[in-house]
């Protein structure tokens, strides 16, 4: 999914609602893009999971009553994000979890929508629409 389309997407939710999970950064202090180093990039939205917010709250609870949880809290709470080791390990997983349950659907929405386009595609996008010559 595009990110643009996912963004719009996100800022159609309650306030509150987004803020409980996510946060919306719109700054890069700097990027390296091919051979180049960017630097002070306005306007660069980009996903970020709230590590302050009411689903890591969430996630502590449940993680008292489910490892896999904990162990997730954990990494989260180490990183400031969901770590890349997760991304890669929920697809080849997924079938062991039952998504009949609420915190397994909402964990699959949440990495879903943490997920991202690929990252020189987000920049390239950038340039353009600031029409920065590259």
């Amino acid at each position: 999914m595009k990110d643009t389309v996912k963004f719009k997407f996100l800022e159609t939710l309650d306030e509150e609602a987004f803020a409980a999970i996510w946060r919306m950064a719109d700054y890069l202090k700097m990027v390296k893009y091919k051979d180049t180093i960017l630097t002070d990039l306005h306007g660069f939205k980009s996903l970020k999971l709230n590590t302050q917010g009411k689903y890591m709250i969430y996630l502590k609870e449940t993680g008292k009553s489910d490892n896999w949880y904990a162990e997730l809290h954990k990494s989260i709470d180490i990183a400031g994000d969901i770590s890349p080791s997760f991304f890669t390990w929920f697809p080849m997983h997924q079938k062991e979890f039952d998504f009949t349950l609420f915190k397994n659907r909402l964990w699959a929405a949440v990495l879903l929508l943490r997920m991202g386009e690929p990252f020189d595609e987000s920049v390239e996008r950038y340039l353009k629409e600031n029409k920065l010559v590259f």
